[in-house]
């Protein structure tokens, strides 16, 4: 059986995300991000985007984070309604053969690193559209759509 959320909402951006924001527009050297990677949650993740790790993660076969693939599409900047918007695709991750037991995916997380044993930085976590998704042992679950929309909070003018 194949489980097949989206993902859609307000992220929650967490403190190393903001750093790297903060350190862009203070002209300190911004290194980008080499490859993110997605946990599953199933419970708010946390401040720290360590709570509430799907059993997948610790007692599975699937273990690590799967990979997030982003893309830059372009961008534009409104200047009469002070709105930036950017563009990027993703190649979105699926967890296939699993193996941890019955699980209600609630969130995502997503990291620099791929160990789920604390490895790489927490950049921001988000809830799945529509609520918990149940999966089961020989389940597949995909993840078909991510919109996430940052609202800024001062003018861009």
């Amino acid at each position: 059986m194949a489980v097949s959320p989206g993902l859609s909402g307000a992220a929650t951006a967490s403190g190393g995300l903001a750093l790297k924001w903060l350190d862009a527009i203070s002209g300190t050297t911004f290194t980008g991000l080499g490859a993110t990677y997605v946990q599953l949650h199933n419970g708010q993740p946390g401040t720290d985007g360590t709570a509430n790790v799907s059993k997948v993660h610790t007692l599975g076969t699937i273990g690590n984070r799967v990979r997030l693939t982003l893309s830059w599409l372009g961008g534009s900047n409104n200047t009469t309604t002070n709105v930036a918007t950017k563009a990027i695709t993703a190649t979105l991750p699926s967890w296939t053969g699993w193996d941890a037991g019955t699980d209600s995916i609630t969130h995502v997380s997503v990291w620099t690193g791929s160990s789920s044993q604390g490895a790489g930085t927490f950049l921001f976590s988000a809830a799945l559209t529509g609520g918990a998704k149940a999966v089961n042992d020989g389940d597949t679950l995909n993840l078909t759509a991510l919109s996430l929309t940052l609202t800024p909070t001062a003018s861009t003018s």
